[in-house]
């Protein structure tokens, strides 16, 4: 408790107090107080804090799918730190008191006011911080007053709000979730409104729901030789394969019937991805092209020097891209009119194999796995205006995203892995200055990643179906 100011002293204890404090109390000139009665008007005492201060900005997805968070952590929350009362009013009996007649305080004296010794007392002890039960000053104001440490806590992870869906938070990122195992690599991924499907590079495709998997995954449909990519149609509800042992491409419900198989003996079907009619496919020295509704087949370019690995259609240009491994070493970016006319091709001066590629506006992204003869040190995230294929930019490349092998995107990152670091990696669309956000480590050759509104989900060579919450 803060002692009273100078001009009042105590005399006695509380029962000198309660017999009349006015005896206690010294007269100056000019002035007169009616004994056994406080003044009729005690000061109010505030006692206020500045505005709390916001937690800084940081890094937040939000989502070409849909979802994510563009502002800083912590928005809409303050810290909160042992704050002070709003207010502490101090007082005596306004009521009944002959203060305000009798004193000569109302009448100019510098005492506009007068007080007890208790009343001051209390105003004293109420503007003092309180610093019991108030949160650390890391921490965050969440859910209606709860007090959260964003760096670990798995429903308000970096902020308010942010769930890591079941998984731990560590330093304010979520931690990746092994949905199942199943058995050998992961090469294909595929993901509904319900369930995530990925393929093994064996005769099976599987199924779990996206909140995770039986002890033993669904395998929905074992009929087939070597499977390699998986894509999810959401305007026919349709999932598409590849067979690269079969050579052929099939269309399947999402429990696993069959809806239709083209036995094309397709050299090396890879990539899919589609327009409103057709699928396109990343094959051996071409672009494969089928009805999406019959299977019926088509090539819609050829002569092209490598492998086809990853293939995207672009609605704005009318062409579907297609990152290419070259028979002869390095890689290739493609851009192949969906009229079926000759296409635009540029050789990549990495000398490393293209493995995806995908469009965002007007400009073309992929992933290198960079030069083998430089143990593949000069891979990683590239990109290049659709218009000018040859004025590529590095967006993160080096030792750290060499063997770089998948990538999605969302409305404000992409996410990209490297078979060399085993890691999974963000980096905003706007830019990441070559540094992206690491949002997973130990996951060897990760082959192919997707995302929705909440997640970001990948299959690895340990034979594991992965999600992160963003």
């Amino acid at each position: 408790m803060a002692a009273p100011g100078s001009r009042w002293m105590l005399c006695g204890g509380v029962a000198a107090l309660l017999a009349g404090i006015a005896a206690c109390l010294p007269s100056f000139p000019g002035e007169t107080t009616t004994a056994g009665s406080p003044d009729a008007t005690a000061p109010s005492t505030t006692a206020t804090n500045d505005a709390a201060p916001q937690m800084p900005a940081g890094n937040h997805d939000s989502s070409v799918d849909g979802s994510g968070t563009a502002g800083g952590v912590g928005d809409g929350a303050t810290l909160q730190g042992g704050g002070s009362d709003a207010s502490a009013v101090g007082g005596s009996d306004a009521a009944g008191s002959s203060d305000a007649a009798e004193s000569s305080d109302a009448a100019g004296s510098s005492d506009a006011t007068g007080s007890s010794d208790a009343a001051l007392a209390d105003a004293a002890f109420d503007a003092e911080p309180d610093q019991a039960g108030g949160c650390a000053s890391s921490n965050l104001t969440c859910d209606g007053g709860a007090c959260v440490d964003p760096m670990t806590d798995e429903d308000n992870c970096g902020e308010c709000g942010h769930s890591c869906l079941g998984g731990s938070c560590k330093t304010g990122l979520c931690q990746p979730i092994v949905l199942g195992t199943f058995p050998d690599n992961g090469l294909g991924i595929a993901i509904d409104s319900a369930d995530v499907f990925f393929t093994n590079g064996r005769t099976s495709v599987y199924a779990c729901p996206l909140s995770g998997c039986p002890a033993t995954p669904n395998a929905i449909n074992t009929g087939f030789t070597n499977t390699t990519q998986l894509h999810y149609s959401s305007s026919t509800g349709a999932l598409y394969v590849g067979d690269i042992g079969a050579g052929t491409e099939t269309s399947l419900t999402t429990s696993g019937g069959v809806n239709w198989q083209a036995a094309e003996s397709l050299n090396d079907p890879q990539g899919e991805t589609e327009d409103a009619t057709y699928l396109y496919v990343g094959d051996e020295n071409q672009i494969d092209r089928f009805a999406k509704s019959s299977g019926t087949f088509t090539v819609l370019a050829n002569g092209i020097a490598g492998f086809v690995w990853g293939v995207w259609y672009d609605s704005a240009t009318s062409n579907v891209f297609g990152a290419v491994n070259g028979t002869s070493g390095g890689g290739l970016i493609v851009s192949c009119p969906v009229a079926g006319t000759a296409c635009t091709q540029i050789t990549l001066a990495t000398n490393g194999p293209a493995f995806e590629t995908m469009v965002i506006g007007s400009i073309v992204y992929w992933v290198d796995g960079g030069d083998p003869a430089m143990n593949n040190t000069n891979g990683g995230l590239f990109m290049a205006n659709s218009a000018d294929l040859g004025n590529v930019q590095a967006v993160a490349a080096g030792a750290s995203y060499g063997f770089a092998l998948a990538l999605t995107a969302d409305a404000t990152n992409i996410y990209f892995t490297s078979g060399s670091s085993g890691n999974v990696y963000r980096c905003a669309i706007a830019g990441c200055a070559g540094a992206p956000t690491t949002i997973a480590t130990g996951q060897g050759s990760a082959r192919a990643i997707v995302t929705d509104s909440v997640a970001v989900y990948w299959v690895n060579d340990a034979g594991q179906v992965v999600k992160v919450a963003k």
